[in-house]
């Protein structure tokens, strides 16, 4: 038999004989608060309230000392675990409220004037946020937190979804960014155009892929990919396109062919200088790959330098709109 069960069931016991101790504790404090706070009301009225809610807390703290009975008058007989005792310990509490409770019951005066009995409430009310804050701090579960600890979860919670949120629109913008660069390749499983067809946005040409495939469960050898876009031109200029390719590259700018690096050979580089108008270009590129090795290359030069890839802010996808510039 597993020992340990005893122990777990006395624990959920106390558990919430402290839970009940603690909820008379706060109802009683309510009470007497309203009570001491109506016009005309004499303190006497609170004694009830006020006595009711200090026995509550006595017992609960007597929970926590590890005994059932009322603590004693000796601060020393809690132990370190329990909430600090204040100016009104509940023994010395309970002694006033005592003597004005048989005073009010038989009719006498009761010595308990408002300010004392406000300072007894003020005293049970930081017993009650004592008693709850160690509910908390020591994980009795069922319990209400305390209000800082809440307003530390609260804030805590906040700041939580608010990077959730964060992050989920830095995606979104990433996303909407790239959809709005670079240029719309349609991948086909045959070296004519044809076949199966894939299509994604491409931020710029620049590819090895050498004997591997272009995409996943994909042909090695014999595929063919089309890009299509428009080419951003900030100011008039004569432009070096250059193409490179293992096999064939064509590159159309406004439907006319400018650099022509078709056929089946090695990676090798073509140029054309190209005179190209302010504003957005139609680009179409057609690429083949027949067996072996597969790279392929889009970039431009100054005069004989070594072409760089364009890059993806010079690119606008069909159907896309960027810098006041709309790609048809």
């Amino acid at each position: 038999m597993n020992s340990s069960r005893p122990n777990r069931d006395a624990h959920r016991r106390m558990i919430t004989e402290f839970n009940d101790w603690l909820g008379m504790a706060r109802s009683r404090t309510a009470a007497a608060h309203r009570l001491l706070n109506t016009a005309g009301m004499p303190p006497g009225e609170a004694v009830y309230a006020l006595r009711d809610g200090w026995q509550a807390v006595a017992a609960a703290m007597g929970l926590l000392a590890g005994r059932d009975e009322k603590p004693a008058d000796d601060r020393s007989s809690v132990s370190e675990s329990s909430p600090p005792l204040l100016v009104h310990s509940p023994p010395a509490a309970l002694e006033a409220l005592e003597t004005a409770y048989r005073q009010y019951r038989t009719g006498g005066a009761v010595e308990l004037d408002r300010r004392q009995a406000r300072r007894l409430l003020k005293d049970l009310h930081a017993a009650v946020d004592s008693l709850e804050y160690w509910q908390h701090s020591h994980r009795l579960w069922g319990g209400h937190r305390h209000p800082r600890v809440q307003q530390r979860l609260t804030w805590f919670a906040f700041g939580a979804l608010a990077l959730i949120i964060t992050v989920i629109a830095g995606v979104l913008l990433v996303d909407w960014l790239t959809e709005r660069e670079g240029l719309r390749g349609t991948y086909f499983s045959n070296r004519d155009f044809t076949g199966k067809r894939l299509e994604r946005i491409d931020p710029n040409i620049d590819f090895a892929w050498k004997a591997g495939a272009p995409l996943q469960h994909w042909p090695v050898n014999n595929f063919s990919i089309r890009w299509t876009g428009c080419l951003i031109v900030d100011k008039n200029r004569s432009m070096v396109l250059a193409a490179g390719a293992d096999d064939g590259i064509l590159v159309y700018v406004d439907d006319q062919l400018v650099v022509d690096n078709g056929g089946t050979h090695a990676f090798r580089i073509k140029k054309a200088t190209e005179p190209l108008k302010r504003g957005l270009r139609r680009i179409r590129v057609e690429y083949t790959e027949h067996r072996l090795q597969a790279r392929v290359l889009l970039g431009w030069s100054k005069k004989d330098a070594k072409p760089v890839p364009i890059p993806p802010d010079r690119f606008i996808p069909p159907g896309q709109e960027r810098d006041g510039y709309t790609c048809p």
